[in-house]
């Protein structure tokens, strides 16, 4: 069989260039025999992804991918290698609060899939309470996410030492316009190793416990459940106005 899999940097033969050509990826093949050979683990492509008996079955799965979508995923992987996690600075922090306050309590067309309504409104970050919060934490990084240094600012994310080897991680925003783009799934992949290479060893985050849908995306993303939970600041106008009284967040943690 041949197997078929993306490897950042690794260098391809045979059928390699072809698949390039329709995933604008670098592929690296085990060889077996060369009449047959399987595509397998090609992040963002349909699965299960099919067997092909030599080249002639594979060019017409190629073209299958191409029609459900593929021009578009190529698109995405050539905006994601382009991404650029940089130290927030102060003349940033207009953009994040606004991004912050869209993504999270946006309305209309224009609003996230995981927006807070009907559980929170008002505003979610204003500029003081960013200066507050980064003051008191002198040990945290407010990442930004753009494809290009002094390009537009896609996304956001925080990223804070705990106790031991544990970071905590937050504000993770993205532009609701690009969202169906996935960078939400890379940003947090790229935040993730951002942590690893200072000394983290797990990363734990605290979401809305009525948020069902934003912690199934986390769990598919290998975060799990503690178990644990803490309270909601009821009576801070800071963070918007509750709309339930049964708020609380969950604890949720991934090993790394």
């Amino acid at each position: 069989m041949w197997y078929l899999r993306t490897v950042s940097g690794a260098i391809s033969r045979g059928f390699a260039s072809l698949l390039r050509s329709f995933c604008c990826e670098s592929v690296l093949i085990r060889s077996g025999t060369e009449d047959n050979f399987e595509c397998c683990g090609v992040s963002g492509l349909p699965t299960p992804l099919p067997v092909c008996a030599g080249q002639e079955e594979f060019r017409a799965v190629a073209r299958r991918w191409k029609w459900m979508g593929l021009q578009a995923w190529c698109e995405w992987r050539r905006t994601l290698r382009r991404m650029l996690l940089q130290p927030a600075v102060e003349t940033d922090y207009p953009a994040i609060v606004d991004l912050a306050n869209l993504a999270y309590r946006g309305t209309g067309e224009s609003a996230s899939w995981n927006v807070e309504a009907g559980i929170i409104e008002g505003q979610r970050l204003n500029d003081s309470l960013l200066r507050e919060e980064l003051a008191a934490k002198p040990d945290a990084h407010l990442l930004t996410c753009r494809d290009a240094s002094d390009g537009p600012l896609l996304g956001t994310v925080w990223l804070e030492p705990k106790l031991g080897s544990a970071w905590y991680l937050g504000l993770l925003t993205v532009r609701p316009d690009l969202q169906n783009r996935h960078i939400g799934r890379r940003l947090l992949a790229a935040a993730e190793e951002f942590a690893k290479e200072r000394g983290a060893e797990r990363i734990r985050m605290t979401v809305v416990n009525v948020r069902e849908a934003l912690i199934a995306w986390y769990q598919r993303r290998g975060y799990a459940l503690t178990g644990e939970t803490e309270p909601f600041p009821y009576g801070d106008a800071r963070f918007g106005k509750p709309l339930r009284d049964d708020l609380h967040f969950v604890v949720l943690q991934k090993d790394l």
